[in-house]
């Protein structure tokens, strides 16, 4: 009996030592996201991510999520440099469980320290929220197992917008509004930032917009609307041509 209670408390103490130093592999000194939202509401996105890793590492993962409340958003023109002296980093991409992953790294030990830049265009696919017609990004995305020193975000709006409808939220897996995510606007430019983000937490941003803030979106939607259009046509030349063949029909005396 007692043998059975000291392996308890030894297998207790190694769960929470694995627990604890899970998130200490490396740290991210600073993440800055430059991101340009044009009007047919696809991101381009910019992603500077300085690592300081405190053990011997390959590289990085970022994942992406795809998918967000049944609508797909695709992700394009994908591209890892360093982003001091711009060469290419070696990367894979692959996808599953609705989550684009990007694996950043290579069979040789990373540096102790890297920068790298992450750049990618996202089809947010806007629809409007049947509620509130809600527009949000996860532009730090709460599946980093490490923390984030200095964390900030540079938004471009294709036009202007209202600025007391902007909020931004600081949380792990939920919306958690805070006072410690700082912004300002600037026409239609919007920069926020925060620090000391512990692993799991993200930033998003979220903004209600007018139903026609955006224009020429998603093929989808657009060709719903066609394939809309063709539907009602059809029924209409259905319903005239039974009428003229009623018309045309000879009575009998």
């Amino acid at each position: 009996m007692r043998n059975r209670i000291i392996w308890l408390l030894v297998f207790i103490i190694l769960l929470f030592s694995t627990i604890s130093f899970a998130d200490e592999t490396f740290e991210i000194l600073r993440y800055e996201v430059n991101a340009k939202i044009n009007n047919n509401a696809v991101i381009d996105i910019e992603e500077m991510i300085n690592v300081s890793f405190k053990q011997q590492s390959h590289g990085i993962y970022r994942d992406i999520p795809t998918h967000y409340r049944g609508r797909e958003q695709k992700i394009s023109n994908i591209k890892v440099v360093d982003a001091k002296t711009n060469e290419r980093i070696e990367y894979t991409v692959s996808k599953r469980n609705n989550i684009v992953r990007i694996k950043i790294g290579s069979a040789d030990i990373a540096p102790n320290k890297m920068n790298y830049k992450i750049s990618y265009s996202y089809d947010y696919g806007y629809k409007p929220d049947c509620i509130n017609n809600s527009f949000y990004y996860h532009f730090i995305g709460n599946n980093w197992n490490a923390k984030i020193a200095k964390a900030k975000v540079n938004i471009e709006m294709p036009k202007r917008f209202d600025k007391e409808k902007i909020n931004f939220f600081l949380g792990e897996y939920k919306f958690e509004k805070t006072k410690h995510v700082r912004h300002s606007v600037d026409g239609n430019r919007i920069e926020a930032s925060a620090e000391n983000l512990e692993p799991y937490e993200g930033l998003t941003f979220y903004i209600n917009l007018p139903d026609d803030y955006f224009s020429n979106t998603s093929l989808l939607h657009n060709r719903m609307v066609l394939i809309s259009i063709i539907v009602v046509l059809i029924i209409i030349v259905l319903i005239e041509t039974f009428l003229l063949i009623k018309k045309r029909k000879p009575t009998s005396i």
